[in-house]
């Protein structure tokens, strides 16, 4: 399945893909009405809660209806919240039966969807991810990879040096938000002056973003009472650092 090139539509399916790690939800008037929605439906797998306490899976087929892996036509209360289906939210049948389903119409999405299963090396009573690869890459680099993947610069320190990125993930912490915080080594000039290599040292959740001189110290939140599709999120945008 091919899709257009350009700049607007880069923009869209960037938007989408950060719709999938932060786990943004439409109401369903929203979502049938979002362009980059349209554009992409077809070949990405999501999913519709507030359906009776149920969760039911879909994609969307040729005529705009939404259908379940059987084919089956699934009808979306008014009510419903659609939000993009996390792997780690659907159990490794799930997430064969659809990755078969959508192979089987030739339907390849704008982004890795059902793939994205990064679990930490860490136990889930650690709070702080440190076994992920580690390059050193240029600022340039650094604050685009970063920036499109939706995480914020952090606050600079009393030197004026920016050391970590921080990224929101809603309903992540028991239903209320946690902060992704990215540590860096050896942070960089907030002026522009000097921007050397910097590596990421290790990343961690709280509870709120830290300010400039408050990023190591800040009270950290268990892994294991984070959602494992924000800490898997983290885990991505990582590698993606490291590799590109």
């Amino acid at each position: 399945m091919a899709y257009p090139g350009g700049v607007a539509v880069e923009a869209e399916m960037r938007a989408l893909e950060l719709a999938l790690s932060t786990q943004r939800s439409w109401t369903v008037k929203a979502w049938r009405s979002e362009r980059p929605v349209r554009r992409w439906a077809r070949a990405l797998v999501w999913m519709a809660d507030g359906l009776g306490g149920r969760r039911v899976l879909f994609r969307v087929d040729e005529d705009g209806a939404p259908r379940g892996v059987d084919g089956a036509r699934v009808t979306l209360d008014a009510d419903a919240h659609i939000r993009l289906a996390h792997p780690l939210a659907l159990d490794a049948a799930e997430r064969v039966a659809w990755g078969e389903h959508l192979a089987e119409r030739g339907l390849v999405g704008p982004f890795a969807q059902l793939t994205r299963t990064e679990r930490p090396a860490e136990g889930s009573d650690e709070d702080t991810l440190r076994a992920f690869p580690r390059r050193a890459v240029s600022v340039s680099r650094l604050r685009r990879i970063l920036a499109e993947a939706g995480w914020t610069r952090g606050e600079p320190d009393d030197r004026v040096r920016v050391g970590f990125f921080c990224k929101r993930f809603e309903g992540a912490l028991g239903g209320s938000p946690a902060v992704g915080v990215i540590l860096l080594s050896p942070g960089y000039d907030a002026t522009g002056r000097h921007e050397g290599a910097q590596t990421p040292r290790e990343a961690y959740f709280a509870t709120r973003a830290p300010g400039g001189l408050s990023a190591d110290s800040l009270s950290r939140v268990a892994l294991g009472e984070v959602a494992p599709w924000a800490v898997a999120e983290v885990l991505h945008d990582l590698a993606r650092l490291a590799h590109g």
